[in-house]
């Protein structure tokens, strides 16, 4: 994309004195007009990578898809306004937000802390899973139960590790360098299960006769949100009322199943319906 070059301070100014001009209208009639406070008035634009499968990608006609997309499309049809895609470099993706020069941002992006500082976050929309994965014809079955007593392999310092060391207190957690080394440690029956990342292991059960018995989230994390401008509070609560709205009614479950088929939704459920009624306000993150 070619870059644009500054104008002198100058013609910045008389510009400005220009739109004030021409404005004439007090300030109220601009809220009314646009009550988010939107780039493009009646027109939610999002910028996305469309390189994240499953949640924004570019399909063989080169039209952006993904869930996180049919998820942005859904928010903005129950808000009536129209869509516009814009497709960046990941990094680049809050400086849009931030800047206002998109309305918001989605792409799996977590909700952190250092992110806080710069943009806002809705309520979650997506939390990552950490999968149970078990040989094909394993007698284990679902549930945290079902691995009562079994050596269970897991990722040096990753996240999924701290977790069974948290709650897996009854299994033997044998430990290895990578993700790849405890399925093949798995594969070998050295040992009964490995405990690794939802997408990691959706991986592995399409290369390998192995498969997810068991699926869970993180209950401490905030999950992955939709990006919003620290500014545009109206947007953010009315996007927290359709979050709401999507998950009580079956449409998130919906194009979850039919955007991720891989994962399970009920983790995701699970998730999102106690992280909502820990956060009854749709003015949140305040």
């Amino acid at each position: 994309m070619p870059r644009r070059r500054a104008l002198p301070a100058a013609a910045l100014v008389a510009a400005a004195l220009a739109l004030t001009a021409c404005g004439g209208g007090s300030g109220t009639a601009s809220t009314h007009d646009n009550p988010y406070g939107l780039v493009e008035p009646g027109v939610l634009s999002l910028a996305t990578t469309g390189s994240s499968q499953p949640f924004s990608y570019t399909d063989k006609s080169g039209k952006v898809v993904g869930f996180d997309l049919a998820v942005y499309q859904e928010l903005a049809k129950r808000l009536g306004l129209k869509t516009k895609v814009k497709t960046y470099e990941f990094d680049s993706i809050l400086p849009m937000v931030s800047t206002h020069q998109v309305d918001i941002a989605m792409n799996s992006i977590a909700d952190t802390d250092e992110r806080r500082k710069s943009v806002s976050f809705t309520l979650p929309n997506y939390t990552g899973t950490m999968d149970v994965l078990v040989r094909n014809g394993s007698s284990i079955g679902s549930g945290a139960a079902g691995i009562k007593g079994k050596k269970v392999a897991v990722q040096a310092a990753s996240m999924s590790a701290l977790y069974a060391e948290k709650y897996f207190t009854d299994s033997t957690l044998v430990t290895f360098p990578d993700t790849g080394a405890a399925v093949t440690a798995l594969r070998s029956k050295n040992v009964d299960a490995a405990f690794l990342d939802g997408q990691e292991a959706n991986k592995f059960t399409t290369q390998y006769a192995v498969h997810t018995t068991y699926a869970t989230a993180d209950p401490k994390n905030r999950g992955a949100a939709v990006v919003v401008n620290k500014k545009q509070t109206a947007l953010r609560k009315a996007l927290n009322k359709q979050l709401r709205a999507i998950v009580a009614d079956g449409t998130y479950q919906r194009l979850f199943t039919k955007w991720a088929p891989q994962e399970k939704p009920t983790p995701q459920l699970a998730f999102l319906k106690k992280y909502y009624a820990e956060h009854p306000s749709n003015s949140y993150p305040n």
